[in-house]
C-alpha cells in the first residue's frame, strides 16, 4: 500500500512547478464523471480553473438534460496568462485572474462546480493548501444544494485539515478512485459533494466517513462507474441572475483621481458615506441588547462583527428613532376614557451575512 502511494518528490515538484500547480484531469475520466449527472435546466458551471478546457467540454458532453432547450453556461477562471489566451474561446465567460483573492463573483449563483484545483500551498501564511482555498472561495458563490464535483490527489483528501474544511461545506454524496493507471500518474481521486446551508459538520460523521472511504484500503475504493444506474439531479441556475463575474484589476482610485467630468457621479456612485458618528472598530462577536442600544441612539450602530474563519462574518447597522405608542384605556362600562400616549426608542438593526443576505431585527 505504502509503494502505491508513495511519489518522487522531486520530479512531483519540477513538474508541478512547470505548471503553477495544474494537473489536467484526463478526459476520458471527466467523460465517466458527466454520466453521473442529469440538469433540471438552464445551468451555471464554475471551473475555478480551466486549463485547456478539455476536461470541462468532456463532463458536460455527457450530463444528461431534462430539457433539451435548457442553456448551458460555462464560468471559468485560469492563473496562467498563456494558457488563458490558447483557451479562453472554449469557456463562455472566461477570466484571467487568481481565483482566491483576484476575482468579483456574484455569491450564491452556480449550482454545478467542475475542479482540479493547482496542487500546492499558499494563502497569507504560506502554508495552507490550495486545494482548500478553492473551496473555501467555491462554497461562497455556490447554490445550497449545488453540486461540487472536486478532482484532488488521494494524499490531499486524507490530509484532516483540508478534509474537514471540505466535509463541513459539502456533502459527501459520492467518492470514487481513477482506473490504476490514470491513478498511479497523479493519485487523483473525485469527491462529489452537495452544498450543505450552513457550515459545520459532526465529528463522528466526519470520521465514519472518512474511515469508509479516503480512509479505506485502496482496493476497496471503487472506480468512476462507466453506466450508472441513477444520474444526480442538478438545480437549475440562471445566467441572468449573475451580475458579476470579473477580475478585481479594476482600481477605483485611479478613476477618482481622474478629470473627467463623470467623476462626481461615480464617486457618489462608488463610495459610501460612513452612518456612525461613534465608531465601533470590529466588534468580534455580535453587541448585546443593552450595548446594542447604547451605540444605537449614540449612531454608532454600523460595524464588521464575527469571524471568517467560522463562517459567520457580517455588517450589522443600527439606528434608533422616536417611536409614539397609544394605549386605550377603558372603563368599567368598556369606553375608552382615555389614552395613553408613551414615547420610546425603536432600535432597528440590519444584518448583511458574508452572501449578502439582509435581515431587519427589531
Amino acid at each position: 500500500m505504502e509503494q502505491i502511494i508513495k511519489q518522487n518528490t522531486f520530479s512531483r515538484t519540477v513538474f508541478n512547478d512547470s505548471k503553477l500547480g495544474a494537473y489536467y484531469t484526463d478526459p476520458v475520466h471527466a467523460t465517466k464523471i458527466g454520466r453521473l449527472f442529469r440538469l433540471q435546466g438552464e445551468c451555471c458551471v464554475l471551473e475555478p480553473s480551466f486549463g485547456n478546457a478539455e476536461a470541462l467540454k468532456a463532463f458536460l458532453s455527457q450530463c444528461e438534460r431534462a430539457d433539451e432547450v435548457g442553456s448551458v453556461h460555462t464560468f471559468g477562471v485560469e492563473l496562467n496568462r498563456e494558457t488563458f489566451e490558447q483557451y479562453k474561446q472554449e469557456i463562455e465567460f472566461p477570466v484571467c485572474a487568481d481565483f482566491i483573492g483576484g476575482i468579483r463573483a456574484s455569491n450564491r449563483s452556480f449550482t454545478l462546480c467542475f475542479a482540479n484545483p493547482p496542487y500546492g500551498v499558499g494563502g497569507d501564511d504560506g502554508s495552507t493548501r490550495l486545494e482548500r482555498l478553492f473551496v473555501e472561495r467555491i462554497f461562497q458563490l455556490m447554490k445550497t444544494k449545488g453540486y461540487l464535483v472536486l478532482v484532488v490527489s488521494f494524499t490531499t483528501m486524507n490530509l484532516d485539515e483540508f478534509a474537514k474544511s471540505l466535509l463541513a461545506r459539502f456533502k459527501p454524496v459520492a467518492f470514487y478512485r481513477f482506473d490504476d493507471e490514470e491513478f498511479a500518474k497523479y493519485k487523483q481521486v473525485v469527491f462529489i459533494g452537495q452544498k450543505r446551508a450552513s457550515i459545520g459538520l459532526y465529528r463522528k460523521e466526519y470520521e465514519e466517513w472518512m474511515s469508509t472511504n479516503p480512509g479505506a484500503p485502496l482496493e476497496n475504493i471503487p472506480y468512476i462507474p462507466k453506466d450508472p444506474d441513477t444520474r444526480m439531479e442538478v438545480p437549475v441556475s440562471l445566467e441572468s441572475e449573475i451580475e458579476l463575474f470579473t477580475t478585481k484589476e479594476f482600481d477605483e482610485a485611479i478613476l477618482l483621481h481622474n478629470t473627467s467630468a463623470l467623476v462626481p457621479v461615480l464617486k457618489k456612485a462608488l463610495q459610501t458615506n460612513e452612518y456612525q458618528s461613534v465608531g465601533l472598530g470590529k466588534p468580534i462577536v455580535p453587541l448585546k441588547k443593552d450595548l446594542l442600544y447604547l451605540s444605537a441612539i449614540a449612531g454608532g450602530g454600523q460595524g464588521l462583527a464575527g469571524n471568517e474563519d467560522r463562517g459567520d462574518l457580517h455588517l450589522q447597522r443600527g439606528q434608533a428613532k422616536p417611536v409614539r405608542v397609544e394605549t386605550p384605556e377603558i372603563n368599567d362600562d368598556g369606553d375608552i376614557h382615555s389614552v395613553l400616549v408613551t414615547t420610546r426608542n425603536q432600535i432597528t438593526l440590519h444584518v448583511i451575512d458574508n452572501f449578502g443576505t439582509i435581515r431587519e431585527l427589531a
